[in-house]
């Protein structure tokens, strides 16, 4: 069977969003990555997943929509707003380099769009990837990351280099961009207070209200982290502020994926699966969090289906009190890349309570586990691979 006749083929680190009730697939790295016709070729492919109807649409050719794709095909970070994808820095095709280029997709035209250069170059973010933006008021907000400096380091930030790595490290500095603002493009720096994090990279941070995100977990000089942080922004001056932890709590992680059910809704619920542990083996198991409460609820645990590191997770709304909630690619725990397809109901089913309660309903495996012979070996950043 054909990639257009079915699921698409197995990757990971790959954009996938939510777009006008789909989620959108875009690039990744797939088993054969290293050569040059499959590199190509995912990134001329989209495909677009119907949560209502439960299947993958036919590949969507967009190998001939200009020449403005984003360079950093691998661990960029990208985030959803109206029928635009956007993407910011990630690492070369080949080699340990990175970017810094900031790109959209418009879902309607098909194409890619690069954004200009910064006319303010003295605050452009650093090259990096294991980042992951969100957008707050037209405003694209960007922490943290992995990467090389390419400057002066941004003031109150700080750099960890890793270990033994004289040009790469975690970064905890943040920076805003205007994506409403073309005609003048410009990063600035956001003025940070509260409990801003250490330098940290391939965490989620995940926009659960017009006001609000939420950060969780990482990859940091001293290993994984499960810290969960509330960024709030206002104007250019964003605060964190550190959940205090008591009662059940995930383990330390990097490279999970997380989405919020009920975006903009009283009691806002943050669903967390998958990423490496502190052993660097792959996780299996599914929270929730209440995010105004500060509980953790554990759903599900060693699931084969979401054992897993670097998928990516997608939410969109298909009825009333409903969420649908797709999980696809990925790394799995012998090193195997995914094309594993999960499709996750959730449903409100009592809202006379103190806080709302969501259930999962059903689970839906669609694909199955696309094993190479080539397995992924999980090690640091200066080694064989980086899955932090």
């Amino acid at each position: 069977m054909g990639e257009s006749e079915g699921e698409p083929s197995a990757r990971f680190n790959h954009i996938l969003a939510p777009v006008g009730g789909k989620s959108y697939l875009l690039g990744g790295e797939t088993d054969k990555f290293e050569e040059v016709y499959e590199r190509n070729r995912i990134a001329g492919v989209l495909r677009i997943f119907d949560h209502s109807a439960k299947q993958w649409e036919a590949d969507h050719d967009i190998s001939k929509s200009g020449n403005e794709k984003p360079p950093g095909v691998r661990t960029g970070g990208f985030v959803s707003r109206e029928k635009f994808i956007y993407s910011f820095g990630g690492r070369a095709d080949t080699g340990f380099g990175r970017y810094n280029t900031l790109h959209k997709f418009d879902t309607e035209r098909m194409e890619w769009i690069a954004f200009p250069p910064s006319v303010n170059t003295a605050e452009t973010p650093i090259r990096k990837a294991g980042c992951e933006p969100v957008i707050i008021d037209d405003k694209l907000c960007l922490f943290g990351g992995y990467g090389t400096p390419n400057g002066p380091l941004q003031p109150d930030s700080c750099f960890d280099y890793d270990e033994g790595l004289y040009d790469r490290g975690n970064t905890n500095e943040f920076h805003l961009y205007s994506i409403k603002n073309v005609a003048v493009p410009y990063w600035i720096s956001g003025k940070v207070s509260g409990d801003r994090p250490p330098p940290c990279s391939y965490y989620t941070l995940t926009l659960v209200d017009t006001r609000r995100a939420v950060m969780f977990g990482g990859y940091t000089k001293t290993g994984r982290v499960n810290d969960v942080y509330i960024m709030t922004l206002d104007g250019i001056n964003v605060n964190f502020k550190k959940m205090r932890k008591y009662g059940l709590w995930p383990k330390k992680r990097s490279s999970h994926a997380a989405c919020v059910l009920n975006y903009d809704q009283e009691f806002p619920q943050l669903l967390m699966t998958g990423g490496l542990d502190e052993n660097i083996q792959a996780l299996g198991d599914l929270w929730l969090l209440s995010v105004d409460l500060g509980i953790w609820i554990k759903i599900r645990d060693h699931e084969t289906y979401l054992h897993r590191w670097r998928p990516s997770m997608s939410c969109v709304s298909c009825a009333e009190k409903t969420a649908s909630v797709l999980v696809f690619g990925g790394v799995d725990k012998d090193g195997h890349k995914q094309s594993l397809t999960t499709v996750l109901e959730f449903k409100l089913v009592d809202i006379s309570g103190e806080v709302p309660e969501w259930i999962m309903d059903d689970a839906v495996v669609l694909g199955v586990t696309s094993v190479f012979s080539k397995p992924i070996q999980a090690v640091e950043d200066g080694g064989v691979y980086n899955p932090c």
